[in-house]
């Protein structure tokens, strides 16, 4: 993807990040959700194909380890590299800022989302029972990203 460009997650942009995460999610995190993360540390990435921002990852760091809070890709963006450019993207930032694995959870129906983890190196390490709404598991992955 030529035309796909990232920018780090500001403190003011809460509503944007509310706002592609509702495109993504039946559950969407709203803004207040959003601002409460950013004041407590998460880092992210916004990404933009033809000036649109179409994309987030967040992350929270803590030691040598990254959890992935959420990547998001809204629908008109998927299937064309975005998401996949967004997960390497915060797995080498995390590796910069000292973090020497990352850690995930997934709904265990989402199957696309599980795809791209897999293909990024990410192992399935656990499951959560029942962790989402109507009895989903939760899928847990690690990547080494030493």
């Amino acid at each position: 993807m030529s035309d796909l460009q990232f920018r780090c997650v500001q403190s003011d942009d809460a509503t944007l990040l509310a706002d592609i995460h509702t495109q993504c999610f039946a559950k969407p995190w709203g803004e207040a959700a959003m601002a409460s993360l950013l004041v407590n540390g998460t880092i992210g990435w916004i990404a933009s194909m033809e000036k649109k921002d179409v994309g987030l990852a967040l992350i929270r760091l803590a030691a040598d380890e990254a959890e992935l809070l959420s990547l998001a890709t809204i629908p008109s963006a998927r299937c064309k590299g975005a998401g996949r450019s967004l997960l390497k993207t915060v797995c080498q930032q995390a590796k910069l800022a000292g973090a020497q694995q990352m850690f995930l959870e997934v709904r265990s129906d989402n199957a696309p989302a599980v795809h791209i983890y897999e293909r990024a190196g990410f192992t399935r390490i656990g499951s959560r029972e029942n962790y989402y709404a109507n009895h989903v598991d939760a899928v847990t992955f690690m990547r080494p990203l030493i």
